[in-house]
């Protein structure tokens, strides 16, 4: 399903997070867009408080990546997400495992 595709089912009841760094691509803009359009909430994920992602979301977690000029890494923002993951899972406990319990007979029935 296209990201457009998506963007059309999103309602004020869904939260978006929108992750990047140096520059927001178009389809991200895009989504910023759409939601603000529909009233849903923005979570931000990136590394600068002036970043067009930054400004827009509700709420933003900052994860340095170290100097733009050297190597640096996406471990940091990874973790956030991986955090907040776990978070969401623990807190609707019932459905996740539902949905895991339904993805793993779909695994089993489709085979190796």
């Amino acid at each position: 399903m296209s990201l457009l595709e998506q963007l059309a089912f999103m309602e004020s009841t869904d939260v978006l997070i929108a992750i990047d760094f140096l520059q927001v691509p178009r389809e991200v803009q895009t989504a910023l867009q759409h939601a603000k359009k529909v009233d849903a909430p923005i979570l931000g994920i990136t590394d600068f408080p002036n970043s067009p992602i930054a400004k827009a979301a509700n709420v933003c977690l900052y994860a340095k990546r170290g100097l733009h000029t050297t190597v640096n890494s996406l471990t940091p923002a990874f973790s956030l997400v991986n955090a907040l993951a776990i978070a969401v899972g623990w807190a609707k406990k019932s459905d996740s495992i539902k949905a895991l319990t339904d993805l793993d007979k779909l695994l089993e029935e489709r085979g190796p």
